[in-house]
């Protein structure tokens, strides 16, 4: 069993070895940024951003393309063998291929950065002098004065600063391109920030017929009351039947209100429309479901008709929100 402390010595002693290699970098940023990112933001709509890379490389070659993807740059991640192996066939002239290898000199990218001639390649390596580095139309280093691994032989430190070059080329594109949180949304509408974003009202809300919580103006209070409790949904929205035009809507909190009133068995063979709240919140159907919840919040409701053109479609209580995934 080792030692809780010499643990945390050793976790601190990586993470600083990564943490200033990092530091040393922003200190020490070259013009070939400027060169990459410009290039990129200049390149013609239909060309793609492909990278490649072998081993660890290969990793943050993918995660660099992921990246670039989900923020509005179309990219793909080109593994190397299968590169040469006929995947060639998928780069266009007008294509920009960036290449990662610590060493410089990773056979697979070196024979397609030689194929690729026409291209223009940009490469991410620990030397800057490496015959990748000298195939490339612009280069970025990775430099390290050493890896964290204690044998200085596994990729660490050269790994965590090539995922950080990578993902401030990636997010300062994204910036520049004054790419938004609405074209964010729609590369990850299953996200919760696509869901805020995309998902509106009428893709949640109960609209079907006979499931709507609604009674007639004219329906006794006595029927209401099975009804509210039938429908689930915390209230029940009154219409004039023959029209469908809503009046008021009537909630389980007026409804223990009522209860509580000594004269309650009096009411119960009144109808509705004495009972019910004529002034109330309502939303319509295009509405986005994130303003719906914020609405609820501020009016310190939980639940809204849905209303257009004075006739009720629908109705929307928090359950269905909170089941949406948006909060």
């Amino acid at each position: 069993m080792v030692n809780e402390s010499l643990v945390i010595q050793k976790i601190n002693e990586i993470l600083t070895k990564e943490y200033v290699a990092i530091k040393d970098k922003s200190n020490n940023i070259e013009n070939q940024f400027s060169f990459v990112i410009n290039k990129i933001l200049s390149a013609p709509k239909h060309a793609k951003i492909i990278t490649t890379g072998i081993g660890k490389s290969g990793f943050i070659a993918r995660k660099f393309a992921a990246t670039l993807s989900s923020v509005g740059t179309m990219s793909f991640y080109l593994n190397p063998l299968d590169a040469l192996h006929g995947d060639l066939g998928v780069v266009h002239k007008d294509d920009i291929i960036f290449g990662i290898s610590q060493s410089g000199e990773g056979e697979e990218v070196i024979k397609i950065f030689k194929t690729l001639k026409n291209n223009y390649k940009f490469s991410l390596t620990g030397n800057i002098n490496s015959t990748i580095s000298r195939l490339s139309n612009d280069h970025i280093l990775n430099q390290i004065s050493r890896e964290a691994c204690s044998l200085n032989l596994a990729p660490s430190t050269s790994t965590t600063l090539a995922l950080a070059i990578t993902d401030s080329i990636a997010l300062s594109i994204m910036h520049f391109k004054n790419f938004d949180e609405v074209e964010f949304s729609k590369s990850h509408p299953l996200g919760a920030l696509g869901k805020k974003l995309t998902l509106t009202v009428s893709d949640i809300m109960v609209h079907e017929n006979g499931l709507i919580p609604s009674v007639d103006l004219n329906e006794k209070l006595k029927n209401v009351i099975s009804s509210i409790s039938h429908f689930g949904m915390g209230f029940i929205v009154v219409v004039d039947k023959m029209t469908n035009h809503v009046h008021g809507i009537f909630t389980d909190g007026d409804l223990r209100r009522l209860i509580s009133d000594s004269n309650f068995t009096n009411y119960l063979d009144l109808e509705i429309n004495n009972f019910m709240i004529s002034t109330f919140t309502s939303i319509k159907s295009d509405t986005l479901v994130v303003d719906a919840l914020s609405l609820m919040k501020s009016s310190k409701i939980t639940c809204l008709p849905i209303i257009e053109h004075k006739k009720l479609i629908g109705a929307l209580n928090i359950r269905l929100i909170i089941n949406s995934g948006i909060v």
